[in-house]
């Protein structure tokens, strides 16, 4: 199997509870050409095997963001099933209807699947430096932007002939620059409301980066999702389109 670019993806939202691990394995017959790793800050592993909460689904959201109770008579609506195989279907039905026949599904805790982190602390950095480095590091204990002290795999694949010039990561929070170590890593890591100016400019690319710029941003430290991903996109299709052998370096 020639694995032509190793890219990473974050896509980051609001919570704490990082209990998903789930892995896809492609057909014998396909020729894998890129790993693609997507991590998913705040996703309890409970909803993506149970599917909604039925205590969860009636909570009355913040008043600031109009008519409470309609919201999640609407959710409910959507998202609540008779049983658990029919509510993971409606809430996630790409995973359920794609990912779980063409591929591998792990974590499910009901059948003793588990697997977690243990820094004992239920914040973003921490969870994501164990994670991405295979250690609990006491040092690492706020989710500050600092430059991570650890190798991340990705770094260390990154310094492999085979890998050199083919790692990349995204994210939509800014701290993923310490995350990672940005300085060190030799790699890029396009985080937050960074413009990406590692592959040439296409016009798509160049509308990404004006959107980084002038966009309102509710939080100063992380885009709305689709700023990363489209930017990850752009950043992947520059790459497939470079001979498989060239090991170009492109930041």
């Amino acid at each position: 199997m020639k694995i032509k670019h190793l890219f990473l993806s974050f896509l980051t939202v609001v919570g704490l509870d990082l209990a998903l691990t789930g892995l896809a394995q492609a057909p014998v017959a396909h020729k894998t050409e890129n790993v693609i790793v997507v991590m998913i800050d705040g996703m309890r592993w409970q909803e993506v095997f149970r599917g909604a909460d039925p205590e969860l689904i009636k909570t009355l959201g913040p008043d600031a963001l109009g008519a409470p109770k309609e919201r999640a008579a609407a959710a409910e609506q959507r998202y609540w099933r008779f049983t658990p195989t029919e509510r993971r279907h409606a809430l996630m039905p790409f995973l359920w209807t794609a990912v779980a026949t063409q591929g591998q599904i792990f974590g499910n805790r009901d059948w003793g699947s588990d697997s977690h982190v243990v820094n004992g602390l239920n914040f973003s950095y921490p969870g994501y430096s164990e994670t991405l480095t295979g250690i609990a590091d006491p040092r690492i204990n706020s989710n500050d932007n600092i430059p991570n002290p650890n190798v991340t795999v990705f770094e260390w694949l990154n310094a492999k002939p085979a890998f050199a010039g083919k790692v990349a990561a995204f994210g939509a929070w800014e701290v993923f620059q310490g995350i990672f170590n940005q300085q060190r890593c030799g790699f890029p890591v396009d985080a937050g409301y960074d413009p990406l100016t590692a592959i040439p400019a296409t016009p798509e690319l160049a509308l990404l980066n004006t959107l980084k710029a002038e966009t309102v941003r509710i939080w100063p430290d992380e885009a709305f999702d689709p700023i990363p991903f489209h930017t990850a996109i752009e950043y992947l299709k520059r790459l497939n389109k470079e001979p498989a052998s060239s090991g170009t370096s492109l930041w």
